[in-house]
């Protein structure tokens, strides 16, 4: 196909969070350059806001996440194991595992088998488990990171149940660790519950809202001795892929105000 220049709007409505990014595509095909844009998140019951009519008469529209069969005006809908490999693998064209670590689950995926994995009975480990910690300790979540640098021993916490997490948190606290210690405790018992369920690999392409607590990737890192990786905009990466997707099946241009012009190849 000839040189195009196209922009699509890339929408991931996860369980928590939804989130928007535009993405510009130059080139063809098989050999383009992308450009992100317009980055945005919003609670996940205010997806809609993220798509307004002159988002649908400008530019195809792609969707992924729980949410997605919502967006009924979606040129394309497609799933999280789809968008996570576009989006990893446009940055890292030779990626072994992609690790999701989202607000409600965690997911794997393995390029080499196309295994898949889903972790979700519980919010272990997830943004859910990692909003509640920081919300005991009244920090932000971003600080978390900070925290988990701040100390050097940690103790051993048995569970990252959210259900059980409370009252394991108080006990360590009474025992004299400080909140510090008890955070980077916490990262490591997150760290060795994912070790258990990576395959044999070289590197671990990072992403999800998670993906942003450096504490959890100094963990995985130290437990797992494998490559971690984090890609640009690890948040939006489901967004991303979700347009490079589309992107990948406009069968024609796409033109302003003319919308249906985009099918599954």
């Amino acid at each position: 196909m000839s040189q195009e220049e196209v922009t699509i709007l890339g929408l991931d409505l996860g369980s928590t969070a939804a989130k928007s990014v535009e993405v510009k595509f130059t080139g063809n095909k098989k050999n383009f350059h992308i450009e992100v844009s317009s980055r945005k998140v919003v609670p996940s019951a205010r997806w809609s806001q993220l798509i307004s009519w002159e988002n649908l008469e400008e530019m195809p529209v792609v969707a992924t996440g729980y949410f997605r069969k919502k967006v009924r005006d979606a040129m394309l809908r497609v799933t999280e194991i789809t968008t996570a490999r576009e989006g990893a693998g446009y940055f890292f064209p030779d990626f072994d595992v992609v690790l999701d670590i989202g607000g409600q689950d965690i997911k794997l995926f393995d390029r080499r088998t196309n295994h898949f994995k889903l972790n979700d009975k519980c919010s272990a480990g997830t943004g859910a488990f990692f909003d509640f910690v920081a919300n005991y300790f009244g920090v932000e979540v971003s600080a978390l990171s900070i925290l988990h640098f701040q100390a050097e021993r940690y103790p051993r916490l048995n569970s990252t149940c959210t259900v059980f997490a409370l009252s394991e948190i108080i006990s360590r606290l009474v025992e004299g660790y400080t909140k510090e210690e008890v955070i980077r405790g916490m990262h490591f018992t997150f760290g060795e519950k994912i070790a258990s369920l990576l395959p044999e690999c070289e590197e671990i392409v990072l992403i999800g809202g998670v993906s942003l607590n450096k504490g959890v990737a100094d963990v995985l890192k130290k437990i797992t001795k494998k490559k971690i990786i984090i890609p640009p905009y690890p948040q939006f990466i489901n967004a991303i892929g979700a347009a490079i997707y589309g992107w990948k099946r406009l069968t024609i241009d796409f033109h302003p105000r003319n919308s249906g012009k985009m099918a599954r190849m």
